[in-house]
């Protein structure tokens, strides 16, 4: 049976549990405690998640939920055990991206946008018990910080992206959590508005090759570049309307539980 096409409803939420993102030739599942991704080739990818973060050729993420009282002192081979159980083979490790939330993966929102000559996918889930404010009080309780709480960002592109624009897309990404939150009414203890949690992760990936509908049988160089990702262009705006949105559809369905 094919892998139906990738389709978001209005709401943000995938259509089917199993799906193919085409631009990005990337298969997706939503398992019951688990969002996967593979890609048919790999991302250039920069992130701040617990495995396979850096600067990374990546093919393999996961979003792997656990218990709001889940504590490890192996993280990362929790998340390797995790790949494994998703079916991704012990030589495919150092191209995987692993996150963790204790916040229903189910409930993560889903944004596409489409440019000229590019394309971009956004996953969110959104999880607000240890959110956070900056500055944070040096008193401010630290174990509660470190709860897997967290608001997990996935963006991937379908396109050629400089370095310096992967880079501008995590303050991008980051200003529209923050604007998100805001509007969720999110806040701290002391009533002010929360700026994140104290576990957000972010993953932004590039295919760096021009989207498959302008390319020929024979032609695998980059088109136009994405220099820069912020709100002065065309891209930035669409992927900081993409995570806000996202980060605004999850985060009510996080609410609403």
């Amino acid at each position: 049976m094919k892998t139906p096409v990738l389709d978001v409803d209005t709401q943000g939420s995938l259509l089917s549990p199993t799906s193919y993102w085409e631009a990005g030739e990337v298969i997706i599942r939503s398992l019951p405690r688990a969002i996967s991704m593979q890609g048919d080739r790999g991302f250039r990818s920069i992130s701040s998640c617990i495995y396979g973060g850096g600067l990374q050729t990546t093919q393999y993420i996961g979003n792997f939920q656990v218990e709001r009282s889940y504590r490890s002192m192996e993280p990362e081979k929790d998340l390797q055990d995790r790949f494994k159980e998703v079916g991704v083979p012990e030589e495919k490790m150092p191209l995987a991206a692993g996150f963790l939330t204790a916040a229903s993966v189910l409930d993560a929102g889903w944004e596409v946008r489409t440019g000229e000559q590019w394309e971009l996918l956004t996953c969110v889930s959104v999880g607000t018990a240890n959110s956070v404010r900056i500055p944070m009080a040096a008193s401010d309780d630290l174990n509660r910080s470190y709860s897997p709480g967290t608001i997990n960002i996935i963006t991937l592109i379908a396109g050629v992206v400089r370095p310096e624009a992967l880079v501008g897309g995590v303050i991008t990404a980051t200003e529209a959590k923050t604007a998100a939150l805001y509007d969720l009414n999110i806040r701290v203890s002391d009533g002010r508005h929360a700026t994140g949690t104290s576990t957000d992760a972010i993953l932004l990936g590039s295919t760096q090759r021009a989207l498959v509908r302008h390319r020929s049988l024979d032609d695998e160089k980059p088109m136009n570049e994405i220099q820069y990702a912020g709100l002065a262009t065309t891209f930035g705006q669409a992927l900081g309307s993409a995570v806000y949105n996202a980060v605004l559809h999850a985060g009510t369905r996080y609410l609403r539980r």
